[in-house]
């Protein structure tokens, strides 16, 4: 079907066009590629219909002066989409991001009665909360509570909405904890980190803080909602994973949690069996690498009794996270 669709693509010519059609083409077919572990081919399809975003101005706000509401929230659809598809691309194979939206634009507006859509607008959001923490040089950015601050901006400017969709769901509360877990790699260079488990910002054990919560949260989905989202979904499971690993292999000390305390090899345990557990396909590269680092941090000493606590969810948190009879659970 893809060799189908790019055949069709060149018999029309479609690089002489500067269209939307051109534009969702090759986001689509970058999709295709990146689902089937092709990265570079993905990679420069992606920069395709950035490229044709941009020529058509989909990143600035004079593109929509007059547009009617509904086209205006249509191709501000297209714009954020490829806007958090760049920076979620570019994380995960360090490559520079190139898509940047203009802080004048209207504002992306969920449907009425769309559940689907206001989600969307959460992930959205949540890009977008990553990119204001971020420092653009966090070497020359200073602060004892630097992580700290960076992960409460995260969680208060970005209050996850009651989600009836399980998919959309898992998407969410992931790629909250991966770009946490993301940001917490690039900063801990260049802070005086602690092993201090309760000091949330600086402390060696903010991956397994971090991965300890996301498990408890995943706990009420069902792997389909994880195994839709393709081989994205498991970098990013991979990328907590392994952080708590090497949380384990720099500072062995903090692995030995005792009884009441799960510690960072209880965490890596679960997480690794979930990600085994997923029937995806894309990165079995990741699997392999991450099985050599649950094996250097001996994990034969994880007893299962001491996992189920990672998964204990909290009525307050069960409430939240429970899907709805009737929901859409594609």
């Amino acid at each position: 079907m893809a060799l189908e669709a790019e055949s069709a693509r060149f018999l029309l010519d479609y690089s002489s066009h500067e269209t939307i059609d051109a534009l969702l083409t090759s986001f689509f077919l970058h999709v295709f590629y990146s689902n089937t572990g092709k990265m570079t081919k993905s990679t420069l399809l992606l920069r395709e219909a950035i490229a044709y975003s941009h020529i058509l101005g989909l990143h600035q706000d004079i593109f929509y002066t007059n547009l009617d509401p509904f086209t205006t929230q249509y191709y501000l659809r297209i714009a954020w989409i490829l806007f958090i598809t760049d920076r979620a691309h570019s994380l995960q194979h360090d490559l520079p991001p190139t898509f940047k939206l203009s802080p004048t634009l209207p504002e992306l507006q969920p449907q009425d009665g769309d559940g689907l859509s206001t989600a969307f607008c959460s992930l959205c959001r949540l890009f977008q909360s990553f990119q204001e923490a971020c420092p653009p040089d966090i070497r020359s950015t200073g602060g004892h509570h630097l992580l700290g601050n960076i992960s409460t901006q995260l969680r208060r400017t970005h209050p996850f909405p009651l989600c009836e969709n399980e998919v959309q769901r898992a998407d969410l509360v992931v790629t909250d904890s991966w770009l946490r877990v993301v940001l917490w790699k690039v900063a801990i260079p260049y802070v005086d980190s602690t092993t201090d488990p309760n000091d949330r910002g600086l402390s060696v054990s903010f991956p397994m803080s971090v991965a300890k919560d996301l498990l408890s949260k995943l706990a009420t989905l069902s792997s389909c909602a994880l195994e839709v989202h393709g081989p994205g979904m498991v970098s990013k499971l991979f990328e907590v994973a392994s952080s708590v690993a090497d949380v384990i292999l720099c500072a062995p000390d903090l692995a030995n949690a005792g009884s009441v305390q799960v510690g960072p090899r209880e965490v890596l345990y679960a997480l690794g069996s979930l990600i085994s557990s997923l029937r995806t396909t894309g990165h079995p590269e990741l699997l392999t690498l991450l099985h050599e680092k649950m094996m250097a941090c001996a994990l034969d000493q994880a007893g299962p009794a001491t996992l189920m606590q990672i998964t204990d969810v909290s009525d307050e948190d069960a409430q939240n996270l429970v899907v709805p009879h009737g929901g859409d659970n594609r």
